[in-house]
């Protein structure tokens, strides 16, 4: 199934290693502050990562809650084929584009 990224290139994921959900601190944290857990995350990214090195950010948001909803959607994605047919409706879609046509929410 192909996927679109965050910044609109396309990614296919049968050839993804993994998937990851990172937190996303400020720029001008220092590392021993996000360490220390001292310095709470700006946003959550879903990140792919490709054989050829080349990670891209699948999904973006300021909210833990869904980028976790957004990581059990595209868990489920890449747990059954058939999904590519059904859900992205002959067009490649962002994930969250996908959320939304899977809970009936959005235009086709």
């Amino acid at each position: 199934m192909w996927i679109r990224s965050v910044d609109e290139r396309l990614v296919n994921l049968a050839v993804v290693e993994a998937v990851e959900l990172l937190d996303v601190f400020p720029e001008d944290a220092s590392p021993e502050a996000i360490e220390a857990g001292t310095v709470p995350a700006d946003g959550y990214e879903i990140v792919a990562y490709l054989p050829s090195g080349w990670e891209a950010v699948l999904f973006g948001s300021e909210h833990a809650e869904e980028a976790e909803r957004a990581l059990a959607f595209l868990t489920g994605l890449l747990a059954t084929d058939e999904v590519s047919a059904t859900l992205g409706g002959g067009r490649v879609r962002g994930l969250a584009a996908l959320m939304e046509r899977g809970a009936g929410v959005g235009s086709n």
